[in-house]
């Protein structure tokens, strides 16, 4: 890479990924040599294989984990997603605040009941 041989280097680093596929530096070096050459496509590639892991460099894979339709603002869903988020969030707010934490949620209730 040092002599800006971007083809060797390539070639390196894949047997550098064949060897160590758990190391990073084998596919972000990869990648920053792909960049290099201007194979765009091959860098993204190199990069989402070592988020997502080996098997997901085909397209085919990595286009059938995205989602095929996309949920808009006002989708019923998302209101609902946000009421549960809103909720799970006030409720653990509210047992940091007391020194009791949750059991103080249950006996609130009781103590007003009686």
């Amino acid at each position: 890479m040092r002599a800006e041989q971007w083809e060797d280097a390539l070639d390196h680093w894949e047997l550098v990924r064949t060897r160590f596929p758990d190391a990073p530096s084998g596919y972000h070096r990869a990648a920053e040599a792909a960049r290099k050459i201007g194979n765009y496509k091959l860098a993204r590639k190199l990069l989402l294989s070592l988020e997502y892991g080996e098997q997901d460099r085909d397209d085919e894979l990595i286009v059938k984990k995205t989602p095929s339709r996309v949920i808009g603002h006002g989708h019923p869903i998302n209101l609902i997603e946000l009421i549960w988020t809103k909720a799970i969030f006030n409720l653990r707010s509210e047992g940091q605040r007391n020194y009791l934490s949750y059991a103080w949620l249950l006996l609130e209730p009781i103590l007003h009941i009686l």
